[in-house]
């Protein structure tokens, strides 16, 4: 199986990047609480997750509306993104391209950004080099950048901390305790509001660009921090 392809989405071409099956240890030492226990992961099938954040220019040819703050180019991440809106999104996509999209799960995501690293950001020890990888409040002139502009992780995947939060399919939990140790998605059979979002945002300080940083928010809600990457559901 090749590692890339392109999927056309109602005319919009959407690169997409295939993250192998293995094994990571999740979470830091060195972080918040909320990022431990650390933990050995196993991703046990392949699963293929887009390149770059979904653009509004795809966004605009598969949904109704785009309620996004800064509109001044099509290659700019939609944002103002529930995680409803996310969800819907996906079902939306499925239908039009003939395959099963979702949110990647919260393993799987920090699987992809990792990209087989084990240091706390994806291109070191420091936040020094940060600049060259991420959109945050050093660089972004207050608001989102342009897709695939700056430099990509080791498996060619862009933007996977800053820009924006991405969320993920998980219910939000205030740590890993008894978080499950393969990439299935920690659900609850409880309704809880809140779901995880990872990789900060343009506004955000350097240490939110940990590959492990993690945090939420209610489902519903909309800001202009908020977006979304896609994932291939593999059987």
């Amino acid at each position: 199986m090749q590692n890339r392809q392109t999927v056309s989405i109602a005319g919009a071409e959407v690169d997409f990047v295939l993250c192998p099956s293995g094994k990571f240890v999740m979470g830091s030492d060195d972080g918040f609480p909320l990022e431990q226990p650390r933990r050995d992961v196993t991703i046990r099938r392949p699963f293929w997750i887009s390149s770059t954040l979904v653009t509004q220019e795809l966004w605009q040819v598969v949904m109704p509306d785009n309620h996004s703050e800064f509109r001044n180019s099509p290659r700019l991440p939609v944002e103002n993104v529930s995680f409803d809106d996310a969800c819907a999104f996906c079902n939306r996509v499925t239908e039009l391209a003939g395959k099963r999209f979702s949110l990647p799960t919260e393993a799987q995501w920090e699987y992809a950004c990792r990209a087989g690293t084990e240091t706390e950001y994806f291109w070191g020890s420091s936040s020094a080099e940060a600049t060259k990888f991420a959109w945050f409040e050093l660089n972004a002139r207050e608001q989102t950048q342009e897709v695939g502009k700056l430099k990509a992780n080791p498996w060619d995947l862009y933007d996977m901390v800053g820009n924006l939060w991405e969320w993920c399919s998980d219910t939000w939990h205030d740590d890993y305790q008894d978080a499950p140790t393969t990439d299935e998605a920690w659900q609850d059979s409880l309704a809880r509001p809140r779901r995880v979002l990872r990789g900060g945002a343009w506004d955000m300080d350097a240490f939110r660009l940990r590959s492990a940083y993690r945090s939420f928010d209610f489902r519903q809600l909309r800001t202009s921090r908020f977006g979304l990457r896609l994932t291939i559901i593999l059987n």
